[in-house]
């Protein structure tokens, strides 16, 4: 049987991947204040890198109370260049989840790395007053990655040692964000320690991580 979230699902299925014009926001915006958090976090996901009045969308679902809704809405607003959206990123500099603020670095790392030259300081500063206080290991690596990219030398040896975590998902988190920077940073000093890791590995999921990050740097 066919039921009301299963058609509202399918709706959202089939925007996924194409350009959302102005046509459907009356339906997205209901749906993205659907009681299923299921329902929230498709439109979370559907509208990365959406502009215009879709991101005020996304910026209130930055405030779901579904962690997961959240972690989608922060992915998606790092595909947009707006004032909006640092602005509504850095309230969450806070979140008590680790897994959304490490969204959240990424995305503002993300936002700056798109244009330079209006957001590259500030969001510096950002991340650089989020270091101080950053208790979470798993955070704190997507956080010193964006922050080497975005100049910062000495977070590299942090760095190294978040690639060697006893975590794997802390060791899964510095991989992957080095691979989102690896266009924009110069990772070569990082070899060694990635190669080291790579064959030391038993987590599955950290060594696939690992290879592509390697194929990356060596292509």
């Amino acid at each position: 049987m066919h039921t009301a979230t299963d058609k509202k699902i399918d709706f959202l299925n089939d925007l996924e991947g194409t350009s959302i014009d102005s046509s459907v926001y009356p339906e997205l915006e209901r749906l993205s204040r659907d009681r299923n958090p299921e329902i929230r976090n498709r439109v979370a996901q559907v509208l990365d890198g959406a502009r215009g009045e879709y991101t005020d969308i996304l910026l209130r679902l930055l405030n779901d109370r579904d962690e997961l809704v959240r972690v989608n809405a922060c992915d998606s607003l790092g595909g947009t260049d707006s004032r909006e959206a640092i602005n509504g990123l850095e309230k969450h500099i806070a979140d008590n989840s680790e897994l959304v603020r490490g969204y959240v670095y990424s995305s503002l790392y993300d936002t700056a790395s798109m244009n330079p030259t209006a957001y590259k300081s500030e969001v510096r500063a950002l991340l650089l007053s989020a270091y101080k206080n950053e208790k979470s290991d798993r955070a704190g690596a997507v956080l010193a990655c964006s922050l080497y990219a975005l100049g910062e030398a000495d977070a590299a040896n942090k760095i190294k040692s978040y690639i060697s975590s006893e975590d794997c998902y802390v060791r899964k988190a510095a991989v992957e964000q080095l691979r989102a920077i690896c266009g924009d940073a110069d990772i070569s000093c990082f070899c060694k320690d990635l190669q080291a890791q790579y064959h030391n590995e038993s987590v599955g999921f950290v060594k696939d991580a690992l290879e592509s990050l390697l194929k990356d740097i060596s292509a």
